[in-house]
């Protein structure tokens, strides 16, 4: 774990206490630096740079979006 004073928050969730964290002196992976995920203040994940952690939030959005979409009843019958 990198120091605390190499670390911004990125975001944070106030129900879990889950964390994002930009490791702003880490190495830097396609011109961006480490994001990680912290949970129950383990590493959950990590990704190389914010970009790819964006994208990992985008497919897990659509994926959610998706189930519940497919769940609704269809409306075209009214």
């Amino acid at each position: 774990m990198p120091p605390l004073d190499d670390l911004d928050v990125l975001g944070a969730s106030t129900s879990s206490g889950d964390m994002f964290l930009l490791w702003r002196t880490g190495p830097v992976t396609d011109g961006g630096h480490p994001v990680l995920w912290l949970g129950s203040g383990q590493r959950v994940e990590q990704w190389a740079n914010v970009a790819l952690m964006l994208a990992s939030v985008l497919a897990y959005t659509r994926s959610t979006v998706d189930d519940v979409v497919g769940r609704r009843p269809p409306f075209d019958r009214f």
